[in-house]
């Protein structure tokens, strides 16, 4: 899974503090690796790069015993993206309007046959590779 922001704004400390094993001083630039951490085998496992989507069940997600903190698509806290409960609507309205009228598939030899290819340097945004999806109509 990729998220669609590759890192959270930056934040400067305000004051020193200790991070784990690492100090950090006051006046450090600090931002979190969204992709690395969604995608870190620690806590997701040797098949962390894999597409599971039953992974991010609920009940899974509850028996977590790593971080809860691992899944962050939209952030998180107080600071949240405003629109997550709008896309995440779309997002259901669009799929189902998409599976009920069309098949669709990768066309054959597609470099996305394994894994998503993304374009590279497009940080934060997470953009496919030359991305060509073949619809067919269902009716």
């Amino acid at each position: 899974m990729n998220p669609s922001a590759g890192e959270l704004p930056p934040r400067i400390a305000t004051e020193s503090f200790q991070l784990g094993r690492h100090n950090i001083p006051a006046g450090t630039l600090l931002s979190i690796d969204i992709h690395c951490l969604m995608h870190n085998p620690k806590i997701w496992g040797d098949d962390a790069e894999a597409f599971i989507p039953e992974r991010h069940e609920p009940q899974r997600l509850k028996q977590m015993t790593n971080n809860v903190w691992s899944w962050l698509p939209f952030s998180g806290g107080p600071r949240k993206c405003v629109g997550m409960n709008m896309a995440m609507a779309e997002m259901r309205t669009i799929l189902a309007m998409l599976l009920k009228r069309y098949e669709f598939d990768l066309p054959e030899g597609s470099i996305h046959a394994d894994k998503i290819q993304l374009r590279p340097g497009d940080l934060p945004l997470q953009v496919p590779l030359d991305m060509h999806i073949r619809f067919a109509k269902r009716y």
